[in-house]
């Protein structure tokens, strides 16, 4: 059996198409959440600073289509900005209480 730090442990080593189908699973049309766990993988690989670019794509994952990217950018400025402004610490306890 897997106890929790184990499991953290897999999830932090998995990539964005793994993340995906998790994510899939487990918030299936929840788009802030997704939007977060987005954001979160996105600081926490790169010293605490998300950025737009890089969160979008993971979206597209999600059913987000380029007709509807104007309807979910404030959502996702928003999820970055919140995210931004933690330290690198407090992001990766979020990422990984969206993990468990």
């Amino acid at each position: 059996m897997i106890n929790n730090n184990s499991l953290i442990l897999i999830l932090k080593n998995l990539g964005y198409k793994d993340l995906y189908n998790i994510f899939n699973i487990i918030f299936y049309g929840n788009r802030q959440k997704i939007i977060q766990a987005y954001a979160l993988k996105n600081a926490i690989d790169h010293e605490g600073k998300a950025v737009v670019g890089s969160v979008i794509p993971g979206l597209f994952n999600h059913g987000l289509t380029k007709e509807k990217i104007k309807d979910v950018m404030k959502d996702v400025n928003e999820v970055i900005k919140e995210v931004n402004s933690w330290d690198i610490e407090k992001q990766k306890t979020e990422f990984e209480n969206i993990l468990i």
